[in-house]
């Protein structure tokens, strides 16, 4: 039974069909939104340093000829530099230059924005409110900064007027956003480059709730005080979700399966039904919490909400098991925060609580890995064994003297008795990977999790890819 659409759904604007260019395509959010740009029937471009060089077509490495002389705008993502080549060639060309932020939010202008805020979990609530909307026949656009898996791509162009889309704290860009409704997840220290004070990190989440227009709603985690802080600053209704009955959306009757839950949904107090989800660990009923809350608020029917929690199948990097190099489990994983690593473990452990867990850990900036030392040090040393690659620097440019290093965090873990692999380039980690299954002090049944932000996951793959050739090789 499809789904009436509120009242409050404007008819929505149909954009004309232009040129946008996209710098830094390869980007999670850039390259949802150039997807979404162009299921609205956009001619799109774009050009990334990722992309290998055998690209061709439209998308291509950086070069000023890249850019198409009729573009109407030209997208940037935040890791773009002012000096970058293909900037100045727009500014030449007297072509607008606007952020993926900018870009974001002048769509959603003409639309029912629905937005998801917080510093964790902002991809897997985006991707299952969607489903939501789509099992409701609400057909929303879609913007969320991860692939998911065994579903819709990760833009998708809706043909009515919501507009579903995470909305990053990061330099503030979330308030470039002016959503009808919107979910505040959690709020914790993080993006150390932006804010220098938690207490400047809540304010920014509370200007984010004081855009959400005052006839829609705001779903806020009571399980977090500054969320629920920052929420008060809200001139909209608000809901609130948590584990607790007080909240207005909680789940009853909790059952954990080896790492999956299922339990009764309950819309103050009321019991709407039974949801078994597809995807691992004890945070993601939380985040179905959110969803839940948000679907509603946009329109979606009780039954709907049952449907699309139940099928959603979850994120590519997040808990992935993306090989079996030597019939050891490889698990990847996008986590880059304390809190986000710490629920990863929790959830391997549930999953398979006999197996040995070996982590490799990217950090991901410098800034962040010095403000979140200790919390690294004490979640990390919870597993068996745990390398520490070479921080990702990821806009922070060269490393300046006395900044925070892999080894610094290493050293922190085996202060806490943690067990720490002695090496931190990565090919030196993936040959101690190689040599520890070799001898079987990782055996069938263990598990590697890769986990980070960067490029991490490239040691899974060469592991995977080295035992499949001895394998071939008889």
């Amino acid at each position: 039974m499809d789904a009436k659409l509120p009242e409050f759904l404007a008819p929505g604007v149909q954009a004309v069909a232009q040129t946008a260019h996209f710098i830094g395509i390869h980007g999670a959010g850039m390259r949802s939104l150039s997807r979404l740009l162009a299921g609205f029937g956009w001619e799109v471009t774009g050009s990334d340093p990722m992309l290998a060089s055998s690209s061709a077509g439209r998308f291509q490495l950086h070069a000023p000829d890249n850019v198409p002389e009729h573009a109407d705008v030209v997208v940037c993502s935040d890791a773009i530099a002012a000096d970058h080549c293909e900037r100045q060639r727009a500014a030449e060309l007297g072509i607008e230059t606007i952020s993926y932020a900018d870009m974001l939010g002048r769509l959603m202008l003409d639309r029912t924005g629905v937005a998801v805020a917080g510093t964790h979990g902002k991809s897997t609530v985006t991707a299952m409110t969607g489903e939501i909307l789509l099992a409701a026949g609400l057909d929303p656009s879609i913007v969320v900064g991860a692939e998911p898996i065994a579903c819709q791509r990760s833009g998708r162009a809706g043909s009515s007027p919501l507009l579903v889309a995470e909305a990053c704290e990061y330099r503030r860009n979330f308030l470039k956003l002016r959503p009808r409704c919107a979910a505040i997840l959690n709020v914790e220290p993080d993006h150390f480059d932006c804010y220098a004070q938690v207490d400047e990190l809540t304010d920014a989440f509370g200007q984010f709730a004081a855009q959400v227009h005052m006839h829609g709603r705001l779903i806020v985690n009571e399980d977090s005080p500054r969320a629920v802080s920052a929420a008060r600053r809200a001139d909209c209704p608000t809901e609130t979700f948590g584990f607790e009955p007080s909240a207005d959306w909680s789940p009853r009757f909790l059952l954990a399966n080896n790492g999956f839950y299922d339990f009764d949904l309950c819309h103050q107090s009321r019991s709407l039904g039974r949801v078994r989800l597809r995807v691992a660990g004890r945070h993601q009923v939380a985040n179905a919490l959110a969803a839940a809350a948000l679907a509603a608020a946009a329109g979606a029917h009780e039954e709907a909400i049952l449907v699309g929690l139940s099928r959603f199948a979850g994120l590519e990097r997040r808990l992935e098991l993306a090989g079996m190099p030597g019939g050891v489990n490889w698990i990847d994983d996008y986590a880059h925060h304390p809190t986000e690593v710490a629920a990863a473990i929790e959830t391997l452990r549930e999953m398979m609580p006999i197996s040995r867990l070996w982590c490799v850990f990217q950090p991901h900036q410098a800034s962040r890995t010095a403000g979140l030392l200790e919390e690294f040090a004490e979640t990390l040393r919870m597993t068996d064994r745990v390398a520490i690659l070479d921080v990702f620097r990821a806009r922070e440019g060269a490393p300046a003297p006395g900044e925070v290093t892999a080894a610094d965090l290493a050293e922190r873990i085996r202060d806490l008795d943690g067990r720490v692999i002695d090496v931190h380039a990565a090919d030196a980690v993936e040959q101690t990977l190689a040599e520890a299954i070799e001898v079987g002090e990782l055996t069938r049944g263990d598990i590697i999790i890769t986990m980070g932000a960067g490029d991490v996951g490239r040691i899974g793959a060469g592991l995977s890819k080295t035992f499949s050739t001895r394998r071939m090789a008889g």
